[in-house]
């Protein structure tokens, strides 16, 4: 707490006329927090059982207001921002829509507060929710917290619902990524080393779809069919009624899904919100 006349003890100072009260200055205002940044901060401390440090508070804040600021935000139905909780349980709160409806297999090693989670290519996934896709009106993403690469011959998802037609899936296997959304089959492409940056596709017309890959962002033709209405995972793909398979062993500090969507421009939120929180916990 500031004073406005400070003093030390023993200084040479004028007395202090009789009756005069040295009255505290205010603190400085405590930042002015968004709603829906508010919101998700105080649930991941609930789930975490402590509060979380300042300057992660003000990053988490500042990436929701950046996020509406360049209509992103009003984009996204559903997305989980695993990093910056102190815990496992924090890191599965997610930023918007509804709750995970469940999550199998992760214990606390596998999380890190400023990469993210990793999945372990066998049996650990995420049920995020049923997809609420337009058809023309789509995107859905992943954030890597750290690189990776596969050269085996399983097929992996990081995000997805199954293969039926009008399935949405962020696949890959071996070489080549094998995306879809909202389509009749996979589009496939070559290179499966991802950097630690956005990976996602979005749609915004019958026509074509927009991958996002290492920072680049290519569009290809494929025509698009009424969504599947599956369930989505993360950390693999729906299969079944309500399980999973094809997963994934990547790290992973993002997902989302919701409408077409500018990939370039979330990558650049993430990409420097990821950086500024390694820079505030190490």
């Amino acid at each position: 707490m500031a004073f406005a006349r400070p003093f030390a003890r023993n200084a040479k100072t004028a007395p202090i006329p009789f009756g005069v009260v040295l009255v505290p200055t205010p603190d400085p205002e405590p930042e002015e927090f968004d709603a829906d940044a508010l919101a998700f901060l105080t649930a991941v401390e609930t789930a975490d059982g402590e509060e979380l440090e300042a300057g992660v508070k003000s990053l988490v804040n500042g990436l929701v207001v950046n996020l509406k600021s360049d209509g992103l935000w009003s984009k996204i139905d559903q997305c989980g921002l695993m990093v910056g909780a102190k815990t496992l349980a924090g890191a599965c709160v997610t930023l918007k829509g509804d709750p995970l409806q469940s999550v199998t297999a992760f214990v606390e090693d596998d999380y890190s507060r400023t990469l993210g989670l990793k999945g372990d290519g066998e049996s650990k996934w995420m049920n995020a929710a049923m997809t609420t896709f337009s058809q023309n009106d789509a995107h859905m993403a992943v954030f890597l917290g750290e690189a990776h690469s596969t050269n085996d011959d399983v097929g992996r998802c990081f995000f997805g619902n199954n293969n039926s037609s009008g399935g949405s899936r962020l696949n890959y296997h071996k070489t080549n990524r094998r995306p879809v959304i909202n389509g009749a089959s996979e589009k496939v492409n070559a290179g499966t080393d991802f950097n630690a940056s956005l990976y996602g596709v979005s749609r915004a017309n019958a026509t074509e779809f927009q991958e996002h890959y290492n920072g680049t962002t290519a569009t290809f033709e494929e025509a698009s069919v009424a969504p599947s209405g599956n369930g989505l995972r993360v950390f693999a793909r729906q299969f079944g009624g309500g399980g999973a398979n094809s997963y994934t062993f990547a790290r992973l500090a993002w997902w989302s899904h919701g409408g077409a969507i500018d990939l370039s421009t979330l990558d650049a939120h993430l990409s420097a919100f990821m950086s500024a929180l390694q820079s505030e916990l190490s």
